[in-house]
């Protein structure tokens, strides 16, 4: 994250797996949505333990 905001110092970090999924989801075809969001899902989710805080 470090290299990201020193090239893009104004950037915004996108913390929530659904808002990025959704994001994603307006540039297929609404009939394939059911097929592609899982595998969105596995993408977008971080795989690290979660902050308890979070």
């Amino acid at each position: 994250m470090g290299a990201r905001l020193r090239v893009w110092p104004q950037a915004v970090h996108r913390q929530c797996v659904f808002h990025v999924v959704r994001a994603s989801l307006r540039y297929t075809n609404r009939k394939d949505w059911q097929k592609i969001t899982p595998a969105l899902r596995e993408i977008y989710t971080p795989h690290r333990p979660q902050h308890p805080c979070s």
